[in-house]
């Protein structure tokens, strides 16, 4: 039997299904990530996070089968969303929650000051 893996990663958190070849879910789990909000109209994640529950929600979705029966894996995500890769654009809240990478500057960033 072979298995497709679904990795949905949205603006509230992390989602993996795993289908079979008769396109039924077999399984699917799901993790929230935390929100930062270092200025008015501006949002980030932390991207270490949204890495380890991807991880974890892989390993968990997939603990069941053979990895050599994952014919393929798909991923939908935030599309305009960037993990900097320079401190000064960093809130220090996200900053301080992993220490290894930067936060990421969601699509939804500065839509109030376009809106104005």
């Amino acid at each position: 039997m072979s298995y497709i893996v679904a990795i949905d990663q949205s603006t509230s958190g992390t989602k993996v299904a795993l289908w079979d070849e008769q396109l039924r879910m077999v399984r699917m789990e799901r993790r929230k990530h935390r929100q930062f909000y270092p200025a008015p109209g501006y949002a980030e994640h932390d991207a270490e996070e949204i890495w380890n529950n991807t991880a974890a929600l892989l390993c968990s979705v997939t603990s069941e089968i053979d990895p050599q029966q994952i014919a393929g894996i798909g991923i939908a995500n935030q599309r305009e969303t960037t993990v900097f890769g320079s401190a000064q654009r960093v809130s220090q809240s996200a900053r301080q929650s992993s220490g290894r990478m930067y936060a990421q500057g969601l699509w939804r960033s500065g839509c109030e000051t376009v809106r104005k």
